[in-house]
């Protein structure tokens, strides 16, 4: 921590020397984590014009840290050349035991529909979040029920010496008694063992890489993961019950959002390689994928209640074998859906789409406080409410023009949890529906 002292009323020359820089707030997260995030140091001589741009530059990259839920940067005046910049903070709840009590179908909205009640999961997750002060990440899930699911995982954003250099490993195991084995007509369909309660899908997943800091808010990613299907499916088309590959990805992302999960301004870019498989098991099918991921997310404030944002996503998969999966695409669908079409899963090896949407502000707490438990970090929350209309637009590979639209609203509050209710049309199933999204962050290793 470095001290301001002697403060006085803020400058209005036309160059300022940053004398120094304080932070607040920051009781477990170390200084480094912060002060790499800035865009200024000790010793620049900047403008109030520039200082205030990189003041929100820097306000938007500890807020994609997750570790803070308020952020909040000034200056003030040490002398008439010189100013003290304050960064005050609160941070998160870090430590996390929580249950799993979750629906195994696509969305409520499919599982209402399909009345398969037992699809249901269950268990217990452990999060230890900024271990250390360092924002390293530990987490285990014991996951039981529809889907089962063991799992570990471990990453350090920065190694000991080397700021710009992290790496994270993981390692997840899944069976299930019933299993999606391919679509018809949008919808997953599900097989299971005839007559028999025995686990037909068993799927191991080893995986770790390195990620690369570079200018500004652009880092470089390289993973390198083995897969390991072994299952019980007789399936007309399924293809191999038993197939093994290994897989590499390099990852290039810049992300200038004010927020990851619920952005009102700026940009994200992605694009991602990866192959799957490189070489012939003997006895054991072979896979040959080679998937090109493209993203960009643009977000505007039009007015002061008013949002506007686009969502793109482009895909290419090439399969150099007679076969491949469905397992190993990356489709439309789940977490990836179009809004409208949320019940469908759309498999192709080449598509696109654009996810548009317009707010209106209804209703903004930026930060509030309850008094009920006397710790910040759940007492200090903000709240908002999103009226707005929307219209997805996909084209893919051979299925042609997808358009879902419609209109709902967003509640958005603290620890980054969204909840989305909306009346939507898609141009496939020719319906109009009612449909329910819950968002909490999603921890992805990669």
């Amino acid at each position: 921590m470095i001290a301001c002292t002697g403060l006085v009323a803020p400058i209005k020359a036309q160059r300022m020397v940053i004398d120094s820089i304080r932070l607040q707030g920051n009781n477990k997260t170390q200084g480094e984590i912060i002060f790499a995030e800035l865009s200024f140091a000790p010793g620049d001589s900047l403008t109030s014009t520039m200082l205030d741009r990189e003041v929100i530059v820097s306000e938007n990259k500890l807020r994609l840290l997750g570790l803070f839920n308020f952020v909040n940067i000034t200056y003030q005046a040490t002398n008439s050349e010189h100013v003290c910049v304050i960064v005050d903070l609160v941070e998160r709840w870090y430590v996390w035991v929580y249950p799993i009590l979750e629906i195994g179908d696509i969305n409520l909205d499919t599982y209402i529909l399909n009345q398969e009640y037992t699809r249901i999961n269950y268990g217990i997750s452990f999060e230890r979040h900024n271990l250390f002060g360092k924002n390293q990440l530990i987490k285990a899930k014991l996951r039981l029920g529809f889907k089962e699911q063991y799992s570990v995982y471990y990453s350090n954003p920065v190694c000991q010496g080397k700021k710009n250099l992290g790496y994270f490993a993981g390692v997840d195991f899944f069976r299930m008694k019933e299993a999606v084995v391919a679509t018809e007509n949008f919808k997953p369909v599900y097989y299971k063992s005839p007559g028999q309660n025995q686990y037909i899908f068993h799927y191991l997943n080893a995986s770790a890489g390195m990620g690369l800091k570079l200018a500004g808010s652009t880092n470089l990613k390289v993973k390198l993961a083995y897969h390991y299907y072994f299952c019980d499916i007789d399936y007309p088309d399924f293809g191999s019950n038993n197939f093994r590959f290994p897989e590499a990805s390099l990852k290039i992302e810049s992300d200038h959002r004010d927020n990851k999960y619920f952005p009102s301004s700026g940009y994200f870019i992605s694009f991602e390689i990866s192959k799957y498989g490189f070489f012939k098991y003997p006895d054991i099918n072979s896979t040959d994928l080679l998937i090109f991921d493209l993203k960009f997310d643009a977000h505007v404030r039009l007015a002061k209640n008013i949002l506007a944002g686009t969502q793109t996503h482009w895909v290419y998969q090439n399969s150099g074998t007679e076969h491949t999966n469905f397992w190993l695409y990356r489709s439309i669908g789940y977490e990836n859906y179009l809004r409208g079409a949320d019940n469908m899963i759309i498999n192709s090896a080449l598509y696109a789409y654009a996810k548009n949407s317009i707010r209106f502000t209804l209703f903004h707490r930026d930060r509030s406080e309850m008094h009920l438990t006397g710790l910040r970090q759940f007492d200090l929350f903000h709240l908002s409410l999103y009226a707005g209309a929307f219209a997805d637009i996909a084209i893919a590979k051979p299925y042609g023009l997808i358009v879902g639209t419609g209109a709902g609203f967003d509640l958005v509050t603290y620890y980054d949890r969204v909840l989305s209710l909306y009346y939507a049309y898609n141009n496939v199933t020719k319906n109009f529906n009612i449909f329910v999204q819950f968002k909490s962050p999603i921890i992805k290793q990669y």
